[in-house]
């Protein structure tokens, strides 16, 4: 079983399957997939609109980005990337 870094007081630390680091990832995958589609049809939509319309729109994706930003720097996200990139060695 791979070993995962804590995640908070209640957990020091979390123990998987090979199998289920690889179905973490694939899921990992298919969020970034979706921020990148959805980022691309904030751009497309932003390109249309009025200078008003258009900075509301961009105003979201930054949130979308924040969001993206916020998983990224989780401990537990970090750990997951610490493990894997140690298995791919």
């Amino acid at each position: 079983m791979a070993e995962l870094a804590g995640i908070g007081a209640s957990a020091d630390w979390i123990s998987a399957t090979p199998s289920q680091v690889e179905w973490a990832e694939r899921i990992q995958r298919q969020v970034n997939a979706e921020f990148d589609r959805v980022a691309a049809s904030f751009r497309a939509i932003a390109g249309k609109q009025s200078d008003g319309k258009r900075a509301d729109t961009q105003a979201w994706q930054e949130i979308g980005d924040q969001v993206r930003q916020m998983i990224f720097h989780d401990p537990c996200y970090q750990a997951i990337q610490s493990n894997s990139s140690a298995r791919r060695r």
